[in-house]
């Protein structure tokens, strides 16, 4: 295939003969992405923890860094707009995970240790599964290019960026409760984001399938943009209140269920976390509108704003509800609804 212009709904991007170098050169970011979560774990790692929170926290690395690698393929797939195929291996991703994790803590009750390392080697088999499939879709050889790598570091500042504040924000939570309370709280708030973290996968399956046609729309149909963004959040909000309602109600006896009795304290965390399933179903729309508006750079800032906003929230409500209730796990949980 000789140099040229191809131009898709989503945005125009040169076609190479070597069409993955593209996505395989955008590794760097997500690499990139991937060094600064290790630097915060080998911080935390450093830490006063025991040999056994120091496994847990550097398999739950692994976990973090294998799908920040893979990210760019996938990205790739979302690029030739091959939205059914993106949605379907996302799904897949999660919910297989997300199954084999409840499995093991249902059927075998391992040490945790033991079930971060099967939600390792799932992702590890996910992982070159989908670049497996991104390298048949997109069909090309790998090879170094620096001149591509440098462009997308600079085109790509915003997504990567808005990546690391994400990580920040999700991940802040956990480093400020092993350090103003005890690696116990981290236990207990870790199961309720889980639960609430994997029933992200609806806004994304469906954000992934409409993104063409809000990307078109605003390039040449503004009303039909809006239409879409409205019957899209109709489906999102009538999905998410039900979902949301269900998990403040059930969620407490299913971490019993799965993760046992000593888990109780995560019941009221994880009543509080199904409150956030709608706003962040909201703001998962709201940020592919802003995408396919070519507006990417406002919602770094957004996000910028929200990792330096929820530890100094976390700051406060932790050691609160520490001396208030004894668990500032349900402090960190409070923390993410108020910015």
């Amino acid at each position: 295939m000789s140099d040229r212009t191809q131009h898709f709904r989503i945005r125009t991007v040169p076609l190479r003969p070597a069409l993955l170098t593209g996505a395989w050169a955008g590794f760097v970011p997500g690499l990139f992405i991937g060094a600064v979560l290790g630097a915060v774990i080998t911080f935390a790692s450093l830490g006063p923890y025991s040999l056994h929170t120091r496994q847990v926290i550097l398999l739950v690395a692994a976990v973090g860094v294998c799908t920040f690698v893979v990210g760019p393929a996938f990205s790739a797939i979302q690029a030739l707009e091959k939205m059914r195929l993106a949605s379907i291996l996302y799904g897949a991703r999660t919910v297989g995970t997300n199954l084999i994790a409840v499995s093991l803590a249902l059927i075998l009750k391992p040490d945790i240790r033991i079930l971060i390392a099967g939600m390792l080697v799932a992702n590890v088999v996910v992982s070159i599964i989908q670049l497996g499939v991104t390298r048949r879709v997109v069909g090309s050889r790998i090879k170094f290019d620096p001149e591509l790598i440098r462009r997308l570091l600079i085109g790509g500042l915003p997504f990567w960026s808005t990546g690391i504040f994400l990580t920040i924000y999700v991940a802040i939570d956990s480093v400020l409760l092993s350090t103003l309370v005890s690696t116990r709280e981290v236990g207990y708030y870790a199961p309720p984001v889980q639960v609430v973290s994997a029933l992200g996968f609806l806004p994304a399956i469906l954000t992934f399938a409409i993104f063409p046609a809000l990307s078109t729309s605003f390039l040449n149909e503004l009303e039909r943009l809006r239409q879409l963004t409205r019957v899209s959040l109709d489906v999102l909000i009538s999905l998410g209140l039900p979902m949301s309602i269900g998990v403040a109600l059930v969620g407490p006896a299913a971490i019993n269920l799965v993760f046992g009795p000593e888990y109780a304290p995560s019941g009221p965390a994880m009543v509080v976390l199904a409150f956030t399933v709608v706003p962040s179903y909201i703001a998962t729309m709201a940020f592919y509108v802003i995408a396919a508006a070519d507006r990417q750079r406002t919602w770094a800032y957004v996000m910028g704003a929200m990792a330096i906003t929820n530890p100094l929230i976390n700051l406060v409500t932790i050691p609160y509800f520490q001396h208030a209730y004894g668990h500032g796990s349900i402090g960190a949980t409070a923390a993410p609804i108020d910015p």
